[in-house]
């Protein structure tokens, strides 16, 4: 549940009941919908799951023109989002708390959890509050790494900081099995946790990576061929 502050009793008292509602009229709604396009297989996967019905996969693009490869990388790591509990920024600081490698966390959040885990991050963890788009293309640019540890229904960010070159180091379930090639791309952590993210960086260092091999890479997911693909979709359907 996201931070409701003083209102989280009452919250966790009204939500079921809301949920309940919400539940039965998606179910409603769902019925009605003539077809389903999903962003991912593993959103397609759920939608089987909970609507008993079959969708399409379509997975999202971005601008890769906005993005260029810089094959000189800073000795940091990088994390952008929104500081929200799945996004699991948490084990984030823990982690780096650790092993004192360098990463930088770029956010817009300012919230009771951001003030948390900056009051507990140590100096090789910073903080970078507001950063405009041109500034986070340079930090996905310059960065050795991108960590990206939520499980997520696809993720955009991982996308957009392999544009630059960049590799990920990713928790591996959900959407990111779909857009980080292991071993070409970036490589995946098995668990959750300090030790199993650690023992992936570790990995990762060990390893040599392409930043133009990326780049190559990642341009499969540009939003042309999105769009082009949902374009042919709507046409099959009429």
């Amino acid at each position: 549940m996201l931070e409701f502050g003083w209102l989280n009793p009452l919250a966790r008292l009204v939500m079921p009941v809301m949920f309940k509602g919400l539940r039965e009229w998606d179910r409603d709604a769902a019925d009605r919908v003539d077809d389903f396009v999903a962003n991912s297989n593993n959103t397609s996967r759920r939608i089987a799951k909970y609507y008993r019905r079959t969708a399409s996969v379509i997975t999202p693009g971005i601008d890769t023109e906005k993005f260029a490869v810089e094959t000189e990388k800073d000795d940091y790591y990088l994390a952008v989002g929104r500081i929200i509990p799945y996004k699991r920024f948490d084990l984030l600081v823990d982690a780096f708390n650790q092993s004192g490698k360098r990463l930088i966390i770029a956010t817009g959040t300012e919230n009771g959890l951001f003030k948390e885990l900056f009051k507990k991050s140590r100096p090789n963890i910073e903080w970078v509050i507001g950063a405009t788009d041109e500034e986070k293309i340079r930090l996905y640019q310059k960065a050795r790494a991108f960590v990206f540890p939520p499980e997520e229904d696809f993720g955009i960010v991982p996308l957009e900081a392999m544009a630059c070159g960049t590799p990920v180091v990713a928790y591996g379930k959900g959407g990111a099995l779909e857009t980080v090639k292991d071993g070409l791309s970036g490589l995946f952590f098995a668990e959750q946790t300090v030790e199993s993210l650690n023992a992936a960086i570790e990995d990762f260092e060990s390893r040599r990576w392409s930043s133009y091999d990326i780049r190559r890479y990642a341009s499969k997911f540009d939003k042309k061929i999105f769009q082009q693909k949902l374009l042919e979709h709507i046409e099959s359907l009429l």
